[in-house]
Parts: structure tokens; sequence; C-alpha cells
């Protein structure tokens, strides 16, 4: 078995026993990833015991059964609670998302593959990992061979979720409780990326994270979005009470200038509010109702945007 280089790329382990996936995935991510394949299970934990993969792909089609189980297995190992596990899968029936999200994946991929949106994805659900600050370096190298790429992902076009956030939509949903999403997205925050470099912007993020938990309640979840957004998800919340936590989280941000070096910056946000109550209309499970709320979020801020400009 050859051996990556710990200090090249972070490692995206693919297990699959169709070639031709395999093969997609060190093209998409070439640059960015050092691809390696597994053709089955017992392949794909060898590699887990010498190396450390940043992101994992799994292949339900060429692991029909065991699956499930290699993604609890994968979730068992030291230094994997929180590494992105994708599945590629094409069911999106509700009992089966709930038992693939129960075995700890975090996100699907649906054939046919598309080579931007995989990507999008990926590097998406890689923030605030380890691999993150490695991940912007090869990005930033790669701009001049992929620049119309990399230009789509500067404007996000998928949200990153988590398990834990479907869930609590769908106990939500089940109970006909309130529950409210809030997507700030910083002002200008291309043009100030731009200017202070990855590591600012890296500092940045972390400066408007520490802002946000600072006024977090303990049922509130804070999920990054990167590239200056982050949503907000807040249970037993009205629509009249997220409006006043949005601008009370408005005010928070711009009261705290940011500074980097020689760079100082007041910050302004732009937000947009979407509340799931017993008047909303319901989808069939918890991940459709997510879908639905995010895209309703993103079109709201949007509106907000064009509105003040």
């Amino acid at each position: 078995m050859v051996q990556p280089q710990p200090d090249s790329f972070p490692i995206a382990l693919v297990v699959s026993a169709d070639r031709y996936k395999s093969a997609f995935f060190k093209r998409s991510l070439k640059g960015l990833f050092h691809v390696i394949d597994a053709s089955d299970n017992f392949a794909a934990v060898d590699w887990l015991k010498s190396v450390q993969a940043s992101i994992i792909i799994l292949d339900e089609k060429t692991l029909p059964n065991t699956w499930p189980l290699l993604s609890e297995h994968i979730r068992a190992l030291a230094g994997y609670r929180d590494v992105p596990v994708f599945l590629i899968t094409n069911n999106l029936k509700k009992n089966f998302l709930v038992k693939a999200m129960n075995s700890g994946i975090n996100d699907f991929l649906n054939e046919p593959f598309d080579p931007d949106e995989i990507l999008q994805r990926i590097l998406a659900a890689s923030q605030s990992k380890p691999a993150t600050k490695k991940i912007g370096l090869m990005a930033k190298k790669f701009k001049n061979t992929r620049s119309a790429t990399l230009s789509k992902l500067s404007a996000p076009q998928r949200f990153v979720i988590t398990e834990s956030a479907i869930k609590k939509i769908t106990s939500m949903q089940e109970k006909y409780q309130r529950i409210c999403l809030v997507l700030l997205e910083v002002d200008e925050f291309q043009n100030i990326a731009k200017e202070i470099g990855s590591d600012g912007e890296e500092k940045l993020l972390s400066h408007l994270n520490a802002v946000l938990k600072s006024h977090q309640r303990n049922l509130d979840k804070i999920l990054p979005q990167g590239s200056g957004r982050f949503l907000m998800l807040l249970p037993h919340t009205s629509h009249r009470a997220a409006m006043t936590i949005a601008e009370t989280l408005r005010k928070a941000i711009h009261e705290k200038p940011f500074s980097f070096k020689s760079h100082h910056f007041s910050l302004f946000v732009s937000i947009g509010i979407v509340t799931l109550d017993k008047n909303s209309k319901l989808s069939q499970n918890g991940y459709e109702q997510f879908d639905t709320m995010l895209k309703k979020v993103d079109k709201a801020l949007q509106a907000k945007r064009k509105k003040s400009e």
C-alpha cells in the first residue's frame, strides 16, 4: 500500500467497487485532495488505520448491505466523529434517509454527477474542519487552472446541514411546534476576504462565530456556511421573536469591529428569516422540509439585500 504524503493534499477516501466512480472523483478533486480508493469495507478500514482522511465517500450501490456498518465503524474511530461522510445514492425515501443519517452519513451525492456541484458540496462540508486551511491554500493555487469553478464556489449555492439539525426539524414538524431559520451574510464579504487574505478570512469567520455564540441560547444551533454566511436554527421561536434576535445580532456584529494586522472593518450583515409553524405547508420528511426552508430563507435574504440597495 503506497502511503500518501501527510504534508501534501488533504485526503479523500472513496469506497466503491466501481472504478469509473473512483476515476470521476480523482478527476473532479484533482489539485485539492489526494484521492485514495478502496473497493470494499476491509480495504477502507485498512486505509483508515494508516491515514487521516478529511472526507469519506461511500457508494451505496456497491456496498448494498454493509455501508451502514462501515459508516458506524468510521464514526467510532478516533478522530472521525466530525469528518464529513457522503453517501452516493439515488434512494431518497424517508426511511432510507433516516437510516443513513442515524448511521453517521452527513450528505448525499446523487447520480448523474455534476463535477462543479460535487466540488462545491465537498468544500462546503469541509468548513471548520482541520483540513480547511490546507484546502483553502490549495484552492488559491488552483485558481489559475479552474477559475470558472472556483468563482462559482464563491457564491454558495448549497447549504451545510447536520444530522442533528434535520432531526430537530423533524421533531418540531411532527409536534407542530414553531422553529425559525435565520440566515446571516456579511456584506461585501468577498471584497473583504480578498483584502485580508486566507489567514485573515479564517480569523474573520472565527470572530463572527464568537459573536453569534455569545448571543446563542441553549437550544439554538449555529451552522457556519462559508463565504461569510451563517445559518441559525431557533427552536420554539416565533417570527417576531426571530426578528428581534436578528436585529440584536446585526447590532452586535456592527458594534464589534474586526481588526487584522493593519486592516480594520466595521461589519454589516444582511439577514433573512423563515418560520415553520402550524400554518406552514409540511413536506414528507425532515430532510425535504429543511431543504424547503433553506430555499425560502435564501430568497428572503436576497430580497432583503435588494431592498436595502
